[in-house]
């Protein structure tokens, strides 16, 4: 099945259709965590793991989750600053590789962190009908990633804080987010990132020449565009063995580049990807003349390939959506809070998370609402909007999520997500 167009507009389209929200977010994903019934819902994990489905929690018990050392250190084990690095060109402002949009209404004393692909276009179009006020009264500003050695607002920040460029919230507003399911996320921002016209690239960034023809060769390219975020620092070298025969690829003999490899044939089952080059074989460097006469030959012969690095980072100025999840909405806090979040919704089940988000916003009395637990406003249904993102189309979006490598690709990059948000890990996984 092949992925929705994933601009907001489209995405709120796929929403006023559907609820809960799977259809909007990717069409295809099998593992998002479904909720079953009126249930209990969990609001403390004693000892959280990754297998925990997130349907099982409520908005608080996933705040706690992710204030938890588990999810911390999973934030931490994520470089933050690698996947800044890929960011590329450098805006000669800071843009959104280096910080996260919020909106914060001081009435109410309550701020929406967004999430970019999770619903943050209808979050935003439908903010003041959600908490019944007035039109415009949630104010846009812009909020610090934490890192190591910063992840609290001082307290003699906050008259610097009053010129309004930055936030106002303290520690005792109401702070919320919402994520979704991570691989369903993973390839949606692939698919913005990819697309957008205003992306600036080179030679560097192989997985936009490749074509999108066959639902193998879509799966390849994301695959490629997976294997070079590598923001773990992998080996840059693979070495493997051949046997006499075919290889199931086809090279670029001048250069020794992998141009296609055919699913299942050695060269598939030994790890070689488009992309790579051939640096030696039979242990001296690589020639035409040596690779075609391993080929000829009778005898098994082993062979090193390049790995290809996008050492420049270039993925454009909208990398960004492709950050974890739990790197997009780490922003700071603030002193005298425990956990960055009062709640954490998903978009599996925008509408009851919702409601309990605001439940809770109300019971923790930290400003007076104008409703009640008995007189929620409704979500906003049956409307449109002009949002528009520069996406060319989905050509590139029907792609195999059921492919081992890629599956596990995802749960190695967005580990955190699994972590911190409680949603099940793929059997390829596990």
């Amino acid at each position: 099945m092949p992925l929705g167009r994933y601009t907001c507009r489209y995405f709120l389209a796929i929403f006023l259709l559907h609820d809960p929200l799977v259809s909007g977010i990717i069409l295809v994903s099998p593992r998002t965590a479904q909720p079953s019934g009126e249930a209990e819902y969990y609001t403390t994990i004693d000892d959280p793991v990754v297998t925990l489905k997130s349907a099982q929690l409520n908005p608080k018990g996933r705040a706690e989750l992710f204030a938890g050392e588990k999810c911390q250190a999973a934030i931490s084990a994520s470089n933050l600053s690698a996947w800044q690095d890929r960011v590329k060109p450098v805006s000669s402002t800071e843009h959104l590789e280096m910080q996260q949009q919020c909106y914060e209404n001081a009435d109410i004393k309550t701020m929406y962190v967004r999430n970019q692909k999770a619903a943050s276009c209808f979050h935003i179009e439908y903010l003041d009908e959600m908490w019944q006020t007035a039109n415009n009264s949630f104010a846009q500003i812009s909020e610090r990633y934490q890192t190591a050695d910063l992840k609290k607002h001082e307290s003699s920040d906050l008259l610097a804080r009053l010129d309004k460029d930055s936030t106002l919230a303290s520690a005792n507003w109401f702070l919320y987010t919402f994520v979704g399911e991570p691989m369903a996320i993973a390839l949606d921002a692939y698919l913005e990132v990819s697309m957008r016209k205003d992306l600036v690239t080179d030679g560097s960034n192989y997985y936009r020449q490749m074509p999108c023809d066959t639902k193998e060769q879509r799966t390849a390219r994301v695959k490629n565009y997976f294997e070079h975020v590598d923001v773990a620092g992998k080996d840059a070298k693979l070495k493997v063995d051949f046997k006499p025969g075919s290889l199931g690829m086809e090279v670029k003999l001048s250069s020794g580049l992998v141009t296609l490899v055919t699913d299942g044939q050695q060269a598939d089952s030994k790890g070689v990807r488009v992309g790579m080059t051939f640096v030696s074989v039979q242990g001296e460097p690589y020639t035409e003349e040596r690779l075609k006469a391993a080929l000829a030959g009778n005898d098994n012969y082993d062979a090193t390939f390049a790995k290809v690095k996008n050492t420049a980072g270039h993925y454009g100025l909208e990398f960004f959506h492709s950050y974890p999840q739990a790197l997009k909405v780490n922003v700071l806090s603030y002193e005298g809070r425990s956990g960055l979040f009062d709640a954490i919704g998903t978009v599996e089940d925008f509408t009851r998370d919702m409601d309990l988000v605001r439940q809770q916003a109300i019971s923790q009395e930290t400003a007076a609402f104008s409703f009640s637990n008995d007189s929620l406003p409704q979500i906003p249904s049956g409307k449109t909007t002009s949002y528009q993102g520069p996406v060319d189309d989905d050509k590139c979006a029907d792609i195999d999520t059921e492919d081992p490598e890629l599956v596990r690709m995802i749960c190695e990059l967005y580990r955190a997500d699994y972590v911190c948000f409680g949603y099940e890990l793929p059997a390829a996984c596990q």
